[in-house]
């Protein structure tokens, strides 16, 4: 009678192979909670939650200005507040902006953009940052460019539409990517555990052949 060998399987591949789902529950855990902590705002005891202040009476919808804001906040981790007022001296405006920041926020993590209109029509720009704000003083010149160049464009209808594009295009040219290295780099890991993975696995089903193939050889005749 012909008795066929049991074959044990190694507790060595169930481990690797373990070691690997494990480490990727952690890669993409990281990634969530790397991508929670980009969205969630840090506590400000100042600041009311708001994304602009509008004494003009330009804003209508704010729709596609909030859409254009949250786009430069994901990008850059700053949180844009605009505020829309008339009659500053265009020569204090920097000085204004400079107060109105630590008047407004007890926090870094902001950027504000004041929008000073005045009765012919004419208009002056300008924005302030917390001395540590990863932002450079070219960033917030690309802001004001890309705030000038779509209110200056005619495609856009209305304040918010105009500023909301601002900012999103702005978001696009800053020289801050919030948290995009170290996602670029966890997701590079995942894709070289699923790598190794994989060529464990073919490791592993080829030595199962080899091992199945050496038991039959193995196997006492009748």
């Amino acid at each position: 009678m012909r008795k066929k060998k049991r074959r044990r399987r190694g507790s060595f591949g169930r481990s690797v192979l373990l070691l690997v789902a494990l480490s990727l529950a952690v890669v993409i855990l990281l990634v969530s909670i790397s991508t929670c902590r980009r969205g969630k705002a840090a506590a400000d005891a100042l600041w009311d939650g708001g994304w602009y202040a509008d004494d003009l009476g330009r804003i209508r919808g704010e729709k596609k200005l909030l859409s254009g804001m949250k786009a430069f906040r994901r990008q850059t981790g700053e949180r844009p507040y605009l505020a829309l007022l008339s009659g500053v001296e265009p020569g204090a405006l920097k000085a204004f902006a400079r107060d109105q920041y630590e008047a407004l926020f007890a926090a870094g993590g902001h950027v504000l953009v004041v929008y000073d209109e005045w009765e012919d029509g004419t208009y002056y720009l300008a924005a302030q940052t917390d001395p540590a704000s990863p932002l450079t003083g070219a960033d917030l010149d690309t802001l004001l460019n890309c705030l000038e160049g779509a209110y200056a464009d005619g495609r856009y209808d209305s304040y918010e539409a105009a500023f909301g594009a601002g900012f999103k295009a702005a978001a696009g040219q800053m020289s801050v990517r919030k948290g995009g290295a170290g996602t670029v780099i966890l997701l590079s890991l995942a894709a070289v555990l699923a790598l190794l993975g994989t060529v464990l696995l073919s490791i592993l089903r080829r030595n199962a052949r080899r091992a199945r193939r050496a038991a039959l050889e193995m196997e006492p005749e009748e």
